[in-house]
């Protein structure tokens, strides 16, 4: 019976686990989904007018870039994390048989 109640507390604690994952995992394609459905979701700087030139358009573009860069990496990093938490629930799960 002892055995019993652990493979039930260890088959539990995986399904939590893996649900946590799971939620993590949609939250970060929510993240990527915005971003892609708006993508004025990525344009932060706002430039004066004064002065114009061609150094200031590279440099909305230089920050734009390193901003787009940072947000990609961003999700990519969640969305990674969050597929190893998944992926150890099931481990969790699978384990309980053996």
């Amino acid at each position: 019976m002892n055995r019993e109640g652990e493979e039930k507390k260890i088959a539990v604690s995986g399904i939590l686990i893996f649900s946590v994952g799971l939620g993590l995992l949609f939250f970060v394609f929510s993240l990527a989904y915005q971003v892609f459905e708006d993508p004025l979701l990525l344009s932060f700087i706002e430039t004066s007018s004064t002065g114009g030139g061609e150094g200031i358009d590279l440099n909305r573009l230089f920050t734009g870039l390193v901003y787009v860069a940072v947000v990609f990496a961003a999700l990519w990093v969640m969305g990674s994390v969050a597929g190893r938490i998944a992926s150890k629930g099931i481990e969790l799960f699978k384990s309980r048989k053996g």
